[in-house]
């Protein structure tokens, strides 16, 4: 603006001079145009210059008495010719010119300095209200007067000076907002990588002063050693828009502190940035850090486990052989020598260890789930259930029960251990039956990641209320002598899916039968 100021400056100035120099083009001028025309043409041709530049200007003499002004400087100041040619500038409108600053630059500043430029005058005008102007000067010399006068062009930069405000106000209300974010925020230039914006948290927390900061490179902030990390995170951002990457920023005094950041292209007047965040996940790292701790020590703990019940029900199993085999002699050697209530006591000890051969032999096979399954692979669900079936058959005759099924998938699985699971439900389909024909249907639904399936019946149904109960080993929610078993079929059920990375659970409302369902993830891995 200064300079577009002096430009126009040093035009009027010219065509001042142009106006003295008609005496001369009168000489030069020869054929039938005579002086007189010259004069005013080269005024006219002045005169219209002037008229065409957007300031108000006014051209002064030494008395600061106003001799000329342009039709600009009547419009916007309001005033007509008479009221404006002969005034004295300071007397001008009431003497709203009368300005210390401008008097002093006038009559001391000018007459040594022969210009001044960009004095900016606040008033608030009688006729035109609040105006904010720039003001401009030029010492002249006019050979045909010989005087000296004085140019003042005068820009109304009002509404200019209200942008730059509002601008600047929303510079600092956007400046205040990233101030007051809990992260660190980051605006890099691209492809140079160098920071050229940033937020009062970026200092604090990396140690840093605001010129320290400046121009700094990205890679100042991060370990030499993951340099090819992060400017590989920097290239995808550029070329999709968007991105993320986790990592640690090392702060002035060398502390890393582990952050994610994330990042945006932003683009403008032709040049990239990249424009982002980082947050602090320290935090969430020391969880991570206890949790992946923890579950190594479960983890241990679970084998641990797995190998005493393996080895506990490994161990039982000799001297349980041992008492069930010489309580069956004892039965059998003392027959008819025994009274009916050693008879009975005998028989409640031949039970007892049957029973408890039993439970060990649960435990065991509970115990291998998942140490000695074998690995998942390739399994036909439908031929799986036509074995389970098949196993069944003497309990499904002596029911009578009906077994339905739609198409059923081929997934990844350990086919031994899930032919155990449909086993599983359909036998406590038709044991938990009353009085009915037990029908039972299985079916399986495919979702997007995993199939579930369902074995449904119409027997005597459970309470919701023991929803968690009925998956626990050895829970019972009937007697022995109403159902036998021993509680652990469905929690056998509930570790085989999840060592396949699935779920078991179940719908039902007593008297109107069950519904079990368990999923198979599409890519099972075992967990």
């Amino acid at each position: 603006m200064k300079d577009d100021n002096k430009t126009k400056m040093q035009l009027i100035s010219e065509l001042t001079e142009l106006r003295a120099q008609n005496a001369a083009l009168e000489k030069s001028i020869t054929g039938h145009i005579s002086a007189e025309l010259v004069a005013e043409e080269s005024s006219r041709y002045a005169e219209s210059i002037v008229e065409t530049v957007r300031e108000s200007l006014l051209v002064l003499n030494a008395e600061m008495k106003i001799i000329s002004a342009n039709r600009n400087f009547y419009r916007i100041f309001n005033v007509t010719p008479g009221e404006t040619i002969g005034s004295f500038i300071y007397d001008l409108g009431n003497k709203q010119w009368d300005i210390p600053k401008l008097r002093e630059l006038l009559e001391e500043t000018l007459p040594k300095e022969e210009a001044f430029d960009d004095l900016e005058v606040t008033r608030n005008f009688q006729d035109i209200g609040y105006k904010i102007m720039l003001l401009n000067a030029r010492q002249v010399y006019r050979q045909d007067i010989g005087a000296k006068l004085i140019l003042l062009a005068i820009e109304d930069i009002t509404e200019r000076k209200q942008v730059e405000e509002e601008l600047q106000q929303e510079q600092l209300f956007s400046k205040s907002i990233i101030n007051s974010l809990p992260n660190i925020f980051f605006l890099y230039n691209y492809p140079e990588c160098k920071l050229v914006g940033w937020n009062k948290r970026h200092e604090t927390e990396l140690g840093y002063t605001a010129d320290e900061l400046k121009d700094r490179h990205v890679m100042d902030f991060h370990a030499p050693e993951n340099n090819e990390l992060i400017m590989t995170a920097i290239k995808t951002v550029m070329e999709i828009g968007h991105g993320s990457v986790e990592d640690v920023l090392v702060t002035k005094d060398g502390r890393q502190i582990p952050y994610l950041s994330y990042a945006v292209r932003f683009e403008s007047k032709g040049k990239s940035y990249l424009l982002g965040i980082c947050e602090d996940i320290t935090e969430r790292k020391q969880v991570e850090t206890r949790l992946m701790g923890a579950m190594a020590d479960l983890e241990r703990s679970n084998k641990d486990l797995e190998q005493f019940a393996y080895v506990a029900s490994h161990d039982l199993q000799e001297p349980l052989r041992m008492v069930s085999s010489y309580t069956q002699l004892l039965a059998k050697h003392y027959d008819g020598r025994l009274d009916e209530k050693a008879k009975k006591f005998m028989d409640y000890a031949v039970d007892g260890a049957v029973r408890m051969q039993i439970l060990i032999n649960d435990l065991l096979t509970y115990s291998r789930i998942g140490t000695r399954g074998t690995p998942l692979e390739t399994t036909d669900t439908h031929a799986l259930l036509g074995e389970a079936i098949r196993n069944l058959a003497a309990m499904i005759e002596e029911k009578r029960a009906i077994i339905t099924n739609d198409n059923l998938p081929t997934v990844r699985a350990d086919a031994s251990q899930l032919m155990q699971v449909f086993q599983n439900l359909i036998s406590n389909a038709i044991k938990f039956q009353g009085e009915k024909v037990p029908r039972i249907h299985v079916s399986a639904q495919e979702k997007v990641s995993e199939w579930v399936f369902s074995i449904r019946d119409n027997g005597i149904g459970i309470d919701r209320q023991y929803g968690d109960r009925v998956f626990v080993i050895f829970q019972r929610l009937h007697t022995r002598q109403d159902y036998p078993g021993t509680g652990i079929g469905l929690a056998l059920c509930k570790r085989i899916v999840e060592r396949h990375g699935g779920r078991i659970w179940f719908e039902s409302k007593p008297g109107m039968g069950s519904k079990f369902f368990f999923s198979i993830t599409k890519s099972a891995k075992e967990v």
